[in-house]
């Protein structure tokens, strides 16, 4: 009962509807029982106080959550949680799309599956096959998907016709085993425990359908103890052959859960180490942004001390001629027979004090902003290599752990990694070359692992995972340089373009590598964003370069090595049109949500790094735009503003007839849902989201209408 309790407070519709089945099963083999036994034992079998106590709790439940109350929170009663379930389109279709998904990645290996706990890693690329064929479930795409809401439909992806087949067996086993006790046990507070305990287990299988409590640990421990309970010889009263297992039953266990540990001690740690790796980043993304707020208030203090120290600007009133004027005037006033020495020395004495209240109050603040900018660089530092420690160990310990090798990218990103490599240049001398091959070669402590593997797999198919560009470098540098020669270098070069270069280009590896174990689309548009920015400085780095000659060893390594990097862009584009179509492809509506618009941001960068030469790629992309809008309109008032906007400037290169083709329809929707949004603003009713959200849409279609009466 106190499971009953506990998950009916939940108010999670698929266990009530797990808890409905459970009760009809109870009630079904109560019946049967009742053939067997008389009606008075049944009465008597149960306790008087059990049953007051039950009908009560199961009462006061029922009244509690079927109205809004504090207990509720305002979430919706029992009664409304039941009828809801057909209106809630949203949570049925998310469910609908996983289990085709499910089906997927079944399909790919009918017979054995693809192994114990690989939905996760293959969900997103399942889905986007979904939407290919099916896109009217586009709207509920976009998030990964680690569980599929049916343990049974995942257990059939997972481990195939042989898995799912024995789950069955066991589950019919159970059905003639639950009936046999019925049919055999002789005592009736045996048969009613026994029915009990199996409709408990009864509402775990039944979640199942359309849930996932098997993978959360409570709900597992539950039903292995229910199971374990009701497997207990005395329901069906029978004599079972013992066999003596005392030595070995004991060892077995043992070793069993020693593996069991082992095998589970991997993931646990390696989970737990990403935890704390990504609290770490997580600090350090909150407190960089304060250092540059901090370097300016310091800057703008001592500009504020300078000024005062002249005299200038708000503190031109300490002027001493004029201060000690203004001041003798009042102190004339104020005491007219006091001797005009005395006076003037008190004015100057207030001069001074004045000086000194505004100076110290200066000060006051100086020090403050100085001691709260070297606390945020000192946590951010220590945040930086707590974050790069966990975050390696974790991958190390688990190379599943593909959530480390992309935090890992971003960790590369930020300012603390870029300032440690220019500390270590700053302080190379004649060991520069050992330096640049930390930095460029990726032998750095936490870079070493891009050397590893640089094989394409997964997601991103044949997609080239190793763009250390600038790995030669360290190897070009003479060897006889001088700590003078390398001073003089450093101060040629302009360090932080190419460390930011080359940060940029170990994170594209590192996202890369993550993509390889499971897709997460928002890092496959991070990694598109990232080599757009690495195919837009190649020029720049080129250029960089061509410094360096007169401290390399040939000339002509170098000049090959610029060569490669001036390439870049047209080595590079396909990888990058490849990256985004991915994103795409997968979660084509989703990109159109809120302000994350994947099409403009694809669109407006191919046309910077490829001018009109991208044009032909640009039109198709607005295409599949409109596509999206097409779908996800039904559900979402989104607008396909992305492509249009890029491509408004170039109006006088694109075909009027293609625009008023593919955006004709877009247009008269927009100009009926503007009329339509103000309305219902208008009338009010809206709740605070629901106002929130028709103004931007309202915003977004008139900006529409705007850029299409452009053309």
């Amino acid at each position: 009962s106190l499971f009953l309790i506990v998950i009916m407070i939940g108010q999670t519709r698929a266990v009530y509807y797990s808890v409905i089945v459970s009760v009809v099963f109870l009630v079904v083999f109560l019946i049967f029982s009742l053939l067997r036994f008389k009606l008075s034992s049944f009465v008597a079998a149960f306790s008087k106080l059990f049953v007051t106590l039950l009908i009560i709790s199961s009462i006061a439940i029922m009244i509690v959550y079927s109205g809004d109350n504090p207990l509720t929170s305002g979430r919706f009663s029992f009664s409304e949680r039941l009828t809801y379930t057909t209106e809630d389109s949203i949570s049925v279709d998310v469910r609908i799309l996983q289990w085709k998904a499910a089906i997927k990645q079944w399909e790919s290996s009918a017979l054995l599956g693809t192994g114990f706990g690989s939905y996760k890693y293959l969900s997103t690329e399942n889905m986007g096959k979904v939407l290919t064929e099916e896109p009217e479930y586009m709207y509920v795409a976009g998030l990964n998907s680690i569980r599929t809401h049916n343990e049974y439909l995942q257990q059939t992806g997972e481990t195939g016709v042989i898995g799912i087949a024995l789950i069955i067996a066991f589950i019919v086993a159970m059905l003639f085993y639950t009936i046999k006790v019925v049919k055999k046990s002789s005592s009736v507070e045996k048969v009613i425990k026994y029915l009990f305990l199996e409709a408990g287990l009864l509402i775990i299988f039944v979640h199942s359908v359309l849930s996932f409590p098997g993978h959360l640990m409570p709900n597992a421990l539950f039903a292995v103890f229910l199971f374990g309970y009701i497997m207990n010889p005395e329901f069906l009263e029978v004599n079972r052959v013992h066999v003596r297992l005392s030595k070995v039953l004991p060892l077995l266990l043992v070793v069993f859960a020693l593996s069991t540990s082992v095998l589970m001690s991997r993931i646990f740690f390696a989970e737990g180490l990403f935890t704390r790796g990504y609290i770490n980043y997580r600090r350090i993304e909150n407190t960089n942004p304060q250092i540059p707020e901090l370097v300016n208030s310091i800057g703008s203090i001592k500009r504020e001390i300078e000024s005062l120290e002249k005299y200038e600007g708000k503190y031109a009133y300490l002027q001493q001629d004029s201060y000690i004027s203004d001041r003798l005037s009042e102190l004339r006033e104020t005491y007219p027979e006091a001797p005009e020495e005395l006076l003037q020395h008190m004015a100057s004495e207030e001069r001074e004090k004045a000086f000194s209240r505004a100076l110290s109050t200066l000060d006051s603040k100086l020090r403050s902003a100085s001691s709260a900018l070297l606390r945020a660089r000192q946590d951010s530092s220590n945040s930086f290599y707590s974050a790069m420690r966990n975050l390696s160990t974790s991958r190390e310990i688990s190379r599943g752990q593909y959530l480390s090798e992309a935090y890992i990218g971003y960790m590369y990103l930020t300012a603390q990694r870029k300032e440690d490599f220019r500390l270590k240049l700053n302080m190379s001398g004649k060991a520069v070359a050992a330096v640049f091959a930390e930095i460029f070669a990726r032998e750095d402590v936490f870079s070493t692992w891009l050397n590893e593997d640089t094989s394409p797999g997964g997601m991103i198919g044949d997609l080239e995972i190793d763009h250390s560009y600038l790995r030669e470098l360290p190897g070009l540098l003479r060897t006889d340089l001088a700590a003078t020669d390398v001073s003089g270098m450093l101060e040629t070069l302009d360090v932080n373009l190419l460390i930011d270069y080359q940060v940029t280009l170990d994170a594209i590896d590192a996202l890369l590598r993550s993509l390889k174990t499971s897709p997460d689309l928002q890092v496959v548009r991070n990694t598109a964003n990232l080599l757009f920015r690495i195919i837009a400085s190649s020029e720049m780095i080129a250029n960089e370069l061509e410094n360096l000659d007169p401290y390399v060893i040939s000339s002509n390594g170098l000049n090959n090595l610029i060569e490669t990097i001036r390439r870049i862009p047209e080595s590079e584009r396909e990888d990058l049109t490849t990256l985004y179509d991915i994103a795409i492809h997968y979660n084509p509506g989703g990109w159109q949500k809120g302000n994350d618009n994947i099409y403009g941001e694809y669109s407006r960068n191919l046309l910077l790094l490829y001018g009109l030469e991208a044009l032909d790629k640009v039109l198709e992309i607005a295409e599949r735009e409109v596509f999206a809008w097409s779908v996800m309109k039904v559900t979402d008032r989104v607008v396909p503003l992305g492509s249009i906007g890029e491509l408004t400037p170039l109006k006088e290169h694109v075909s009027k007839a293609w625009f008023d083709d593919l955006y004709g329809k877009v247009h008269s929707w927009c100009k009926d849902t503007s009329i339509e949004i103000s309305k219902e603003i208008e009338e009010g009713g809206l709740s605070e989201e629901g106002l929130s959200k028709a103004k931007t849409a309202l915003s977004k279609s008139e900006k529409f209408l705007q850029l299409h009466s452009l053309w």
